[in-house]
């Protein structure tokens, strides 16, 4: 805090406890009492404390008799340290208080400027918190502790707001670090540095604070990120795309997908229909897209950075007589490929369960579709121009074959994406299948150095997504096989909380129930 030499005294209460008088030299205190008692006068200078209360603030415990005479020894100290300029101290017969002209105080000035409107006032009061209230100082003082505990919570938020309108779409990182040093679940912070790592073209730290997030939030509050992060790491995912993408000629088959494939979900049409078929043809866009986005394979977009995505999906719904007919397609947006399409004829009775069943099938059908496409593009590319998306897909064909030289080949896909990008969480999923694989070598081994690894590697792939049900799944899946029955349990309810229409999830979950004694809860499953 910078001296202004209008005043006799300044006093730093924020991260700390420091007073000095106009000259710069330190006012010393011989107890941390006096301390406490100038600091607590000095936040509102110029308001009158009756001596009784300062004596339960700060001596409550003591007889009065002996409180009094400890705070006739604090005043007494605080005189002294302040030499000359005692008479800034103002001690009456049963009242204490600070001259507020002679005053100035670091947290008084934070406050008043975080009530501004004016920017460079509101950095001007984020320079000033260096610190929790008195930071540091323990006094063993309930009352006053109580007291302090509040007003520290108090300041904290203030400087934590004041932080988030300096960040509002800012990309400052030692403000976001500042903020997530105060909060570490605040989401501008995260997004802050999401879009600092982005500017400057790292993209896999920009994702990784992304994880971070996700992980900071499900670990505390078992919630997913706000709408603005999600869609700031797609467009995020979409410029790393566009980053990398080679100019190639739009016929069909060619065009790379270097990351997880995207696709939009156009509002289905309905053939001259009004009512219930009409709102079912309106919701079943919508509802399609939230299935989707329950597929960490792909990215959703709606309405929002549209033209962004590299794939379309449409559909219409039509009434023939007591039926309806649901028709959709997928469509390569560039080169106008239709890379799948379907029909659905339905009775038109329970519009709900059509939608519910619909948009459950044909969400588990696009992201099947996308994958596949995604192998066969990148089985036409060099090795050496892969990206982390393409070897963890090639790894995967490789896992299902299940004999040794084809996990072999997986394990090389999957360190090769964690070469490129370590915070894949998806690579680590599937390292972790290895090597539970390998474990299978040696059957009726609870504990193997293979499923150690597997265990490592699911946990990281846990700590960089935890929203991904799929990484749910893979951690329950490695406690199955580890024979920690409880732990696996919980995962695959997590997983399937996350993704209820995952049919990979669905099935391995129905079995791990029939080998937890539960066949009949599995069959249902």
């Amino acid at each position: 805090m910078e001296l202004d030499h209008t005043a006799a005294l300044y006093i730093e209460v924020l991260g700390g406890f420091t007073a000095r008088t106009e000259s710069g030299n330190t006012v010393s205190l011989g107890t941390r009492k006096a301390q406490a008692l100038l600091a607590y006068l000095a936040l509102t200078p110029g308001r009158v404390h009756a001596r009784t209360s300062l004596c339960a603030l700060l001596w409550g415990d003591h007889e009065d008799e002996q409180a009094r005479g400890s705070l006739r020894y604090a005043l007494s100290d605080i005189r002294k340290g302040l030499g000359k300029h005692h008479p800034v101290l103002c001690t009456e017969r049963d009242v204490v208080y600070l001259k507020p002209d002679a005053v100035i105080v670091d947290a008084v000035e934070f406050e008043r400027l975080t009530r501004s409107d004016i920017p460079a006032a509101v950095r001007q009061a984020v320079s000033l918190y260096r610190g929790d209230l008195l930071g540091g100082i323990a006094i063993r003082a309930p009352t006053f502790e109580e007291w302090l505990s509040v007003e520290r919570e108090r300041l904290r938020n203030l400087a934590i707001q004041s932080l988030c309108r300096q960040l509002d779409g800012q990309s400052d990182p030692d403000m976001a670090h500042r903020l997530l040093g105060l909060d570490p679940l605040s989401e501008a912070a995260h997004r802050a540095l999401m879009r600092h790592y982005a500017e400057s073209g790292q993209w896999g730290l920009a994702i990784r604070q992304y994880g971070t997030c996700v992980a900071a939030l499900e670990r505390e509050l078992g919630v997913r990120p706000e709408a603005e992060t999600c869609h700031l790491r797609d467009r995020i995912l979409q410029r790393r795309l566009g980053s990398e993408e080679t100019h190639r000629s739009p016929t069909r088959g060619d065009t790379l997908i270097a990351d997880r494939p995207s696709v939009r979900i156009m509002p289905f049409g309905s053939v001259g229909e009004v009512g219930d078929v009409a709102s079912l043809a309106s919701g079943l866009g919508d509802a399609i897209a939230t299935e989707l986005a329950r597929f960490r394979d792909v990215t959703v977009f709606r309405s929002s950075y549209a033209d962004e995505a590299q794939f379309e999906l449409d559909g219409t719904v039509q009434r023939l007589g007591s039926h309806l007919r649901i028709a959709t397609r997928l469509v390569e947006r560039k080169t106008g490929w239709q890379i799948w399409s379907e029909r659905y004829d339905r009775a038109a009775e329970d519009l709900f369960m059509i939608q519910d069943e619909l948009m459950a099938t044909i969400a588990a059908t696009v992201v099947t579709r996308l994958t596949m496409l995604v192998y066969e593009r990148a089985q036409r590319r060099p090795p050496q121009d892969l990206h982390a998306y393409e070897c963890f897909v090639q790894g995967n064909r490789c896992i299902d074959r299940l004999d040794p030289e084809a996990r072999e080949q997986a394990r090389l896909w999957f360190e090769k994406a964690l070469a490129i990008d370590p915070t894949f969480a998806r690579a680590h999923n599937g390292m972790a299948f290895v090597h539970v694989q390998n474990s299978n070598d040696n059957v009726g081994v609870i504990s193997s150095p293979s499923l150690d690894t597997a265990l490592q590697h699911a946990e990281a792939a846990l700590d960089l997504d935890p929203a991904d049900p799929r990484v749910q799944y893979t951690l329950a899946y490695v406690c199955l096989h580890r024979r920690e029955f409880e732990r696996a349990r919980r995962h695959y309810v997590r997983a399937a909380e996350l993704n209820p229409n995952d049919p990979i999830i669905l099935a391995h979950w129905g079995l791990a129930q029939a080998y937890l004694g539960e066949a009949e809860a599995g069959l249902r499953t």
